[in-house]
């Protein structure tokens, strides 16, 4: 087997492969063991005619017709490991030449693993950003740690600031009781904002 390798666009690499017939001998010696088995000759039994035999009733043609893709496949696979080339894809094969006793010819397309170029690490500079406070950020933390951890007691007067509020609410609209607008023990923070606007002021 020889070959020559052309690159083309694209990422894409043809080769030309020659397959010698010393080469493709025990192919074909396969390919009329398989013919044999499918077909029927006179005076053997299937898959028990010798080459000879079925060369002369079914042509030589028919044979390497039927080692064709042995051959192809082997002696592709060759070149490519020769070559060292990383593929991807099925190849696209075109028969140039194919006789009994004489060269198989054929050309392979096929397309190959895009390259990756890793850059140089020592040029990687990387931007160190500072922290930065946020005194107003801070005081809102520590003030929300306090409340979660504040002890609640009974106080009383004016509810003001970060006091809690327990209340029976009745809604009404225009005078008039809302269906499901009733709440007991309902509770309502001062510090924080209600739904309804303006409803922390008002209570």
């Amino acid at each position: 087997m020889s070959y020559t390798k052309k690159d083309l666009k694209d990422s894409q690499v043809e080769l030309t492969i020659t397959v010698t017939p010393n080469t493709y001998s025990e192919p074909l010696q396969k390919a009329a063991v398989r013919l044999s088995q499918r077909a029927s000759i006179k005076g053997f039994r299937k898959g028990k005619a010798p080459f000879d035999i079925v060369k002369k009733e079914l042509g030589e043609m028919a044979i390497m017709q039927e080692a064709l893709e042995d051959i192809v496949k082997k002696t592709f696979f060759e070149a490519i490991r020769e070559e060292k080339l990383e593929t991807i894809g099925m190849p696209k094969i075109t028969v140039e030449k194919v006789a009994p006793g004489n060269d198989i010819e054929y050309k392979a397309v096929v397309a190959l693993m895009p390259s990756v170029k890793l850059a140089d690490i020592k040029k990687i500079t990387i931007k160190k950003e500072e922290p930065t406070v946020d005194e107003k950020k801070i005081d809102e933390t520590l003030e929300a740690l306090r409340g979660m951890h504040a002890t609640e007691i009974v106080k009383a007067g004016e509810a003001t600031g970060t006091d809690k509020l327990v209340l029976d609410m009745d809604m009404l609209i225009d005078n008039v009781p809302v269906e499901g607008g009733q709440s007991k023990d309902y509770q309502v923070y001062l510090s924080e904002d209600h739904y309804i606007p303006g409803f922390n002021k008002e209570v």
